[in-house]
Parts: C-alpha cells; sequence; structure tokens
C-alpha cells in the first residue's frame, strides 16, 4: 500500500512528466513571437504591395483609351501573343536606326509596355489588360532593383524574354533575340543544332543565315520574297514583368501569361 508520502511523491512526478510534455507539443512564448512578427510582416508587404499596384492603375488609367497611349509614344511592336496579349513598346527604348535604348531604370508608373486584347464586344477596340516592365539581360537573375520594384517581388516573379516556354517554337531550338517590325510582325533570331536560321513567325519557317550578334543587321528584310515593314527594333534578351492590373489573372498578379486569353482575343 501507498503512504502519503509515496503519493505525494508520484504526484509530484506527474506533474513534472506533465510540464515537459507540454513544453514539447505547445509553441514557447519566443516561437509564438516570431510567428505573429512574421504575419505582421506579410500583411505589411501586402498592404504596401496593394498600394503600389493602385499607384500603377493611377497612373496608366488614361491608356485605357488605346489613342492615347499611342500619341503618348507607344507603338504596337507584337501580334497577339497566346496568354499575354499585344504589346505595345514606348518609343523612348529604341531609335531610329532600329537600336534598342531600354536601359536599366524602372519607374512602377511608367512601364515600358502596355498589354492590349482585342475586344470584340466594344466593336474590335484594343482593352488594356496588364502592363510589362523590361531591363536588359546582363545576368543569371533580376537585378535588385527589378527585385525591389513592388513589396512581396522574387526573382520567379521575372522571366527571361524572348523564351522559347511561351513561343511556338521546339525546345531544342535557342532563341537569342527578336526583329519587331511596323505592324507587330515578329521575327526571332533563333538557331537549332542542326544549323544556323532565323525563325519567322508568322508564318513559321527558317530564312536566312545566324552571326551570333543581335543586330538590325541580323534581321530579315524578306519573306518568301514579299519585302517586311519597316524595322522598329532588334533586341536581345530581357527580363520582364507583367502586372495584370486591368484584368483579373486566376495564375497571380505578377504571373507571366493569362490563361483567360487564350490564343485569341
Amino acid at each position: 500500500m501507498f503512504n502519503s508520502k509515496s503519493i505525494l511523491w508520484l504526484i509530484g512526478l506527474f506533474l513534472i512528466i506533465l510540464g515537459c510534455d507540454s513544453s514539447l507539443t505547445s509553441d514557447s512564448p519566443s516561437k509564438k513571437s516570431t510567428a505573429l512578427k512574421a504575419d505582421a510582416l506579410q500583411q505589411t508587404d501586402h498592404a504596401k504591395q496593394r498600394k503600389a499596384l493602385a499607384e500603377v492603375r493611377q497612373g496608366t488609367a488614361p491608356y485605357n483609351n488605346l489613342n492615347k497611349a499611342i500619341a503618348d509614344g507607344y507603338v504596337q511592336f507584337s501580334p497577339h501573343v497566346p496568354g499575354m496579349g499585344i504589346h505595345y513598346l514606348h518609343d523612348s527604348n529604341f531609335n531610329n536606326n532600329a537600336e534598342p535604348t531600354l536601359d536599366s531604370n524602372l519607374d512602377r508608373k511608367n512601364p515600358e509596355i502596355l498589354v492590349y486584347v482585342e475586344d470584340a464586344p466594344r466593336s474590335n477596340q484594343q482593352r488594356l489588360v496588364a502592363v510589362e516592365y523590361a531591363v536588359p539581360k546582363s545576368s543569371a537573375s533580376p537585378p535588385s532593383n527589378a527585385l525591389n520594384l513592388f513589396p512581396g517581388l522574387d526573382e520567379h516573379d521575372w522571366h527571361v524574354h524572348p523564351s522559347s516556354h511561351e513561343l511556338p517554337i521546339p525546345n531544342t531550338w535557342t532563341i537569342h533575340g527578336e526583329c519587331h517590325y511596323q505592324g507587330g510582325i515578329g521575327v526571332f533570331l533563333a538557331e537549332n543544332p542542326a544549323g544556323d536560321f532565323v525563325y519567322f513567325t508568322p508564318p513559321t519557317g527558317a530564312f536566312g543565315s545566324w552571326s551570333g550578334s543581335v543586330t538590325p543587321g541580323q534581321c530579315p528584310t524578306s519573306q518568301a520574297g514579299d519585302p517586311l515593314p519597316p524595322l522598329l527594333i532588334a533586341h536581345g534578351k530581357w527580363w520582364t514583368l507583367h502586372a495584370w492590373v486591368w484584368y483579373p489573372n486566376p495564375e497571380g498578379i505578377f504571373h507571366p501569361t493569362n490563361p483567360r486569353l487564350g490564343s485569341g482575343n
């Protein structure tokens, strides 16, 4: 039989074990404090991001009218890209020699590119859906000012343009750059393992030779015997970031493609 001292000793031992088990299964005050601070910082980043996106909407609101965008210097330099739309590049980013003058500066309220789609219910007017920021690709990762453009960004939000994953080109091709012509016609400067080619789209095909550089001199001047329109710009790879501030994107506000756009309008 247990005496009173034995019972008191067993009760004390049980309480010690219970206390140890509690310390293993529940968060300590310091862990809870750290988690709360992290959650507060995340909420602060989200609030700052929403504010920054509101600034973009305010700054680009006039460009819901495409004529205003054109008057302010935005020039169509792509056809409708599946999942991305029709791109208009500001003319400050190229000169009369079709050389790119894109620099590494970024301004949220003044995007390098505006993205539109054909809006059939509005009598085939083009509708603004997104803005796009671009800097030359000079390193394997986006520069610090690109990563800090919006609160909460990381390098995975930026993507390399041009890139074969978003184009109707086999993965065996290596894309070096693009030639853009008036009217939005695009030609990819690309090569495949079998030889050196300039890749046309549209229509798809191969033409000319490749010297390894991305210059206006590398851009074709004719296609199947027909002359191409005047050349706007030839450029190599860029780091780019889409911000879908005017059209919802189920993949996320900064995702490079929007499945709601599809391959057409």
